[in-house]
């Protein structure tokens, strides 16, 4: 069967109110007691398999789930089972059969989760879904992560209603969107990360499509992997499961969901021609998140990577000013903020209902027909040359023109990631790692433009940061001589030819 739902994290200021919504409406509570099993190599989380066996009230139940076709479906085997002993022999005849032969290892208990679980079942209009709030725990060995999650699953009906009941539940509760399963988070625990490490910030994957895929199929691999780098790191932002974070870790989910909405806007870019846009709102909300989450990016670069530098380069001892909080938005609030937990909401509807569509649609339009390829190829080339026609003269642009330059020298980089069943490697590589380099060479020197702007407020009372000043400048003639000669080596390269 297909199992849809959606999943939510209840802060810890919500759930009393959670609870108590619940148990108003006459829920119902049992008690879950799962074990999850793998090979000591992770074989079956591997191939994206969790089988687990289950208690429920004076049940076993075991459990085998697969990923679905999008970031709501699983596909899920249960059969009851007479106590607590695994049989692998049920997928016997089945296509994932082969799947326990070639295990190189035996299956052995990895965690398990021990779970208070309260239900209701709610009618909305036609569908009929039910609300599961978990708490509990998960633990493997000596090691735990405590569960507080609310659940909403279809159990009939459209799938639009799970996104309706869970807007209705986000905005009276503030919760905070984390698509993550508990066993992907006890798979984590299981292999030896210390609770502290678990939430490692979520980073950019290999994005794999068949040429021959639809441009619907290939947008939403590339729209949904970085709507889930963007989701799993805003999670982490706010707070869930990252309360012994250290400040350069909370430092780097900014970053990298700042990178998940950057490729996801590229993304558009790219295939604006040929898809649905997003609702005009979420991406809105996205954009003013995404300015919020840059000034606390440069005000933590600052801090954690340049000053040190600095200092290393014997720069007096200054006093810091001290930054009102209420002054500024905290990335925390931002985060697990309703603004951006409904926009993050609407994004991945769009997503989830586009998927329906491009699985219904015949024939779908290949991504390797002439015209489409011919298309993609030729917007990147635009890109290319209005970059490389900047960049001749790039040690001449002013400030805001080199910024505006390294903003589309990334969305060019994240396009050929998004093209690159399309491209000849021997084409692409080249192109892509100058690309990189450019990249990392701007990204130096907007960190160094923004420390000059933060150490030249300060001259006045405190003039011995004009050694912060001397270096800073001398560091930003570095970067626009070397970027200057990168993006001479990028003209050299040429056209993409497809």
């Amino acid at each position: 069967m297909i199992e849809r739902e959606l999943k939510l994290y209840v802060p810890a200021a919500a759930r009393v109110a959670v609870a108590r919504a619940l148990q108003e409406s006459q829920a119902r509570q049992i008690t879950l007691h799962a074990r999850y099993y793998d090979t000591a190599t992770r074989e079956l989380a591997d191939a994206g398999i969790a089988l687990r066996l289950r208690k429920e009230g004076p049940d076993w139940v075991q459990t085998l789930k697969t990923q679905g076709a999008d970031a709501l479906s699983r596909t899920e085997l249960n059969a009851p089972r007479p106590g607590p002993t695994l049989n692998t022999a049920l997928y016997d005849g089945t296509p994932l059969a082969a799947v326990f032969t070639q295990l190189k290892e035996p299956l052995a208990l990895r965690y398990e989760t021990l779970i208070t679980r309260t239900t209701l079942t709610l009618e909305h209009f036609d569908a009929t879904i039910e609300i599961a709030y978990d708490t509990g725990v998960i633990t493997s060995g000596e090691h735990s992560l405590p569960v507080s999650e609310i659940e909403f699953e279809l159990v009939t009906g459209h799938v639009e209603a799970l996104f309706d009941v869970g807007a209705q539940w986000l905005q009276r509760f503030g919760l905070v969107l984390d698509l993550r399963s508990k066993a992907e988070r006890g798979d984590t625990l299981a292999s030896g990360a210390l609770p502290e490490q678990l939430c490692r910030p979520r980073r950019a994957r290999i994005i794999v499509f068949e040429s021959s895929s639809s441009i619907d199929s290939a947008y939403l691999a590339c729209a949904n992997e970085s709507l889930a780098q963007i989701i799993q790191n805003t999670a982490y932002a706010a707070g869930t499961d990252t309360a012994s974070a250290s400040r350069l870790v909370r430092a780097e989910y900014v970053h990298q969901l700042r990178v998940g909405i950057r490729r996801l806007r590229s993304c558009w870019k790219l295939f604006n021609r040929w898809v649905p846009d997003a609702d005009a709102t979420d991406r809105a909300t996205l954009r003013e998140s995404f300015t919020i989450f840059g000034s606390s990016r440069d005000r933590d670069v600052i801090r954690l990577e340049v000053e040190p530098q600095i200092k290393k380069a014997g720069m007096p001892r200054y006093r810091r000013p001290r930054e009102r909080a209420a002054s500024r938005a905290q990335p925390e609030a931002v985060a697990g903020g309703i603004p951006l937990q409904m926009a993050l909401l609407g994004l991945l509807k769009h997503l989830v209902l586009l998927n329906e569509r491009a699985a219904s649609e015949v024939p779908p339009v290949p991504l390797s027909s002439s015209a489409a390829r011919a298309a993609i190829v030729h917007r990147l080339n635009t890109w290319l040359k209005k970059i490389t026609k900047a960049g001749s003269r790039f040690e001449q642009l002013p400030v805001e023109t080199q910024h505006d330059l390294r903003k589309q020298a990334k969305s060019l980089r994240y396009g050929l990631d998004f093209s690159e069943c399309l491209l000849p490697r021997a084409e692409l590589e080249p192109l892509r790692t100058t690309l990189t380099q450019i990249q990392k060479s701007l990204g130096d020197l907007n960190d160094y433009y923004c420390a000059e702007e933060y150490y030249l407020a300060l001259t006045g009372s405190q003039p011995q940061v004009w050694f912060a000043i001397g270096w800073l400048r001398a560091g930003q003639d570095r970067q626009k001589s070397q970027a200057q000669t990168l993006f001479r080596q990028l003209a050299k390269h040429g056209f993409l030819k497809g």
